[in-house]
């Protein structure tokens, strides 16, 4: 995320079964980078055992969040996310989003402090474990189908406050 900072950032899941969990399980590395995208500090976040982080507000106003996030802001600092996540193999939806950061956003939005900018580079994006990526690729060659097709994707329109981008994700059995 180009424009929105790691303080305000976090990766939800939504699925069929009726599971909406904020900052989700897995191992995840929020970077936070400065106006021209480069690294300030980085922090690596763990998921507990119910799947999800503890770094944010869960809907009540946190003085020191508000404070950080004031901050990011006027530096504007973006964020780059890395790692992996745990989901259902349910049909359902993976986001990037602030939801869990609504009492801070809403409050620096009055204050006159914060618009959505939700310019964004997708660098890689891949389902399943490494294993079974070289196995495909080695099994069907690199040009067969298309593994990673949101790779090096870029959007910077700032007038848009929503990107979807649809996948079907099909799992491949070995014989």
């Amino acid at each position: 995320m180009l424009r929105l900072p790691c303080s305000l950032l976090s990766l939800d899941i939504q699925d069929v079964m009726g599971t909406h969990i904020l900052n989700i399980g897995g191992t995840l590395t929020k970077s936070r980078l400065d106006s021209n995208g480069k690294m300030i500090s980085s922090e690596v976040l763990e998921a507990n055992k119910d799947g999800a982080h503890d770094d944010h507000d869960e809907g009540h106003f946190d003085p020191s969040q508000y404070e950080k996030a004031k901050n990011s802001i006027k530096n504007k600092e973006g964020c780059n996310v890395k790692g992996y996540i745990v989901v259902n193999k349910v049909p359902g939806n993976f986001h990037i989003s602030s939801h869990a950061y609504g009492s801070i956003i809403q409050r620096l939005a009055s204050d006159g402090l914060f618009t959505f900018d939700v310019s964004h580079k997708i660098n890689h994006l891949s389902f399943g474990e490494d294993k079974d990526i070289k196995y495909i690729k080695k099994s069907f060659g690199e040009n067969h189908g298309v593994l990673n097709p949101l790779d090096n994707t870029e959007r910077t329109d700032k007038m848009k406050l929503v990107y979807e981008y649809y996948l079907k994700v099909l799992s491949i059995f070995q014989i």
